[in-house]
């Protein structure tokens, strides 16, 4: 698909994004990474593979485990996630509302919207 003319997604296809803006100065000095904080995180928004389930028909399917849409929909419901990474420390950034990406639906994924 060619980009837009303008070289950009128009602001109406933006979809509301929650991101967090890291304390870098504060991480280095606790010995955190950007890269640590991103892999403690990400099994709360991208889920992790738990394994294969064979349903009643028999058929096998892949298991991800990921939290619930509601779960992370909101600042507040972020604020209480624990960082487990090699120093735990809650409050080395501050999460904010952002636009975002417009959705993304992949086809190689059985056609599922993320």
């Amino acid at each position: 698909m060619p980009p837009p003319p303008d070289g950009s997604v128009a602001r109406a296809q933006q979809k509301p994004e929650i991101g967090v803006e890291l304390d870098r100065a504060l991480a280095g000095t606790l010995g955190v990474t950007v890269g640590q904080v991103a892999q403690s995180l990400r099994p709360a928004f991208a889920g992790i593979d738990a394994g294969d389930w064979v349903d009643p028909l028999g058929k096998t399917r892949d298991v991800t485990v990921r939290l619930v849409p509601e779960a992370r929909a909101s600042v507040a419901d972020l604020e209480s996630l624990l960082l487990v990474i090699p120093t735990v420390y809650d409050s080395m950034g501050e999460w904010r509302e952002r636009g975002g990406h417009a959705r993304t639906r992949r086809l190689d994924r059985g056609g599922h919207d993320d």
